[in-house]
């Protein structure tokens, strides 16, 4: 009898590009899962909390650190001639802080051996959602240097923040200073990174950080305002809810 061999409906197809392409679409897929699990691990809520005991031992590597910094500047000023204008924040990690008035000798850099001396550090992890350190002119913090109040001068501070820190953070923070609760402080934070300038005019934005809402304005005297008087402290910015540590490095 004879057999007859019918072909395949299909025909003789090639599983290897098959094969191949599932691979690849499974590297694509675990890619994508590993870049969301970093990029959610980097980033921590506001409303997150850790025991009193972490958050202490971050703001005090914190407070060691804005420490050292407003030393330095005190130095450079002291010791080679700076102004405040030519105090330079320039390094090599966060771009942003070139400062045209400062030395072209780098002895008003903080973050050079000429200067301040001092190697640029990041938050500790977890404390915040991964935000850098931002050090900026553009806040009148009260009861630092002269406050005053006026359409036409301002005499603002240079500070640096530490913005989207944890609750439990802010508390320890106003815990350490003195602070009660955690004041709600109006506006939006308008944070400008230091090239040099203090705007002085009242075409600039700046923001005053006292603590108090825009329901409940602080008016004179100052020092009835929650953050009066505090070098270091941290509120809540009521447009975002977001909590922002900062410490005065230049009261004036």
């Amino acid at each position: 009898m004879e057999h007859h061999r019918f072909p395949s409906c299909f025909g003789n197809r090639d599983t290897s590009k098959g094969n191949a392409l599932f691979v690849i679409l499974i590297g694509i897929v675990l890619l994508g899962a590993l870049t969301l699990a970093a990029t959610q691990g980097a980033r921590t809520t506001a409303n997150m909390t850790v025991s009193k005991e972490r958050a202490m031992t971050d703001i005090a590597q914190v407070s060691r650190y804005t420490g050292a910094v407003r030393k330095a500047i005190n130095n450079m000023r002291l010791m080679n001639g700076c102004t405040e204008t030519q105090i330079s924040f320039e390094n090599p990690v966060v771009a942003g802080y070139t400062n045209g008035s400062a030395p072209g000798d780098n002895r008003c850099h903080v973050f050079n051996p000429a200067g301040g001396g001092l190697t640029w550090k990041s938050p500790p992890p977890g404390m915040n959602d991964g935000s850098d350190y931002e050090f900026s002119s553009r806040g009148q913090i009260w009861g630092q240097g002269e406050t005053v109040l006026t359409a036409l001068y301002r005499r603002l501070d240079l500070a640096v923040y530490l913005r989207n820190v944890t609750q439990s953070h802010c508390t320890a923070v106003n815990d350490q200073s003195g602070i009660t609760g955690i004041p709600i402080d109006s506006g939006d934070l308008d944070v400008v990174l230091f090239t040099g300038a203090y705007p002085v005019t009242g075409a600039d934005t700046y923001d005053n950080i006292n603590g108090c809402p825009a329901a409940a304005p602080c008016s004179l005297p100052h020092d009835s305002s929650p953050l009066y008087g505090h070098a270091y402290g941290c509120f809540q910015e009521e447009d975002t809810g977001e909590y922002i540590i900062y410490s005065t490095l230049l009261a004036r």
